[in-house]
């Protein structure tokens, strides 16, 4: 059973580690404020960025593992996230110029960093998006009757107990069990103690 535990351990590493790197490989974003008047720059996650970016993340009531460094560092490719600093506000944006781009509503100083970003896009009331916390209910309780809210189930967080994840019994754990033998089948690799 450790041998499983192992090997699922290595292969979220495996994915993580394409992630970062071709993270660093990103360049840096320009958006224009309001009629291309003082320009925002918006930069790719880096390890460096760490302490800089970290005391915005955990203040007040966020617990969301979507807005943490290590979540924004790893799925930035993806998502095409990327940050950046005003006024002492964290702005982190999502998406690109095709499909568009979102924003997180900053934790520590809900209206200025909502005129930020509304300066950044050119729009009264910019698109969002919101883990639960006081964040999402300071934009209802101020902008609610702008703003249609949706709930994701897609985007909610999951726990697995340790045993379960160490053991993969029954049927509900059968496509990670497969994963692993594909990754076994595919791969000639071994454990070694350090």
């Amino acid at each position: 059973m450790l041998l499983f535990q192992f090997l699922i351990i290595l292969l979220h590493f495996l994915l993580c580690l394409i992630k970062l790197i071709s993270a660093i490989f990103c360049g840096k974003i320009i958006a224009n404020r309001k009629k291309g008047k003082n320009k925002l720059e918006f930069s790719k996650f880096q390890t460096q960025d760490f302490e800089k970016i970290n005391k915005y993340l955990f203040v007040g009531d966020n617990e969301s593992c979507e807005t943490g460094f290590m979540a924004l560092y790893i799925w930035q490719k993806l998502y095409g996230t990327c940050f950046a600093v005003s006024d002492d506000i964290l702005i982190t944006r999502f998406g690109d110029e095709k499909t568009g781009f979102f924003y997180l509503l900053p934790f520590t100083d809900h209206e200025k960093g909502f005129g930020i970003i509304r300066e950044i896009t050119g729009l009264k009331y910019p698109p969002f998006f919101l883990p639960e916390g006081k964040a999402l209910s300071w934009l209802k309780e101020n902008y609610g009757e702008y703003y249609h809210f949706a709930y994701t189930p897609d985007n909610d967080d999951y726990i697995y107990k340790t045993s379960d994840l160490a053991e993969l019994k029954g049927k509900k754990y059968h496509s990670k069990r497969n994963h692993i033998a594909a990754f076994s089948k595919m791969y000639d690799w071994k454990y070694e103690s350090i």
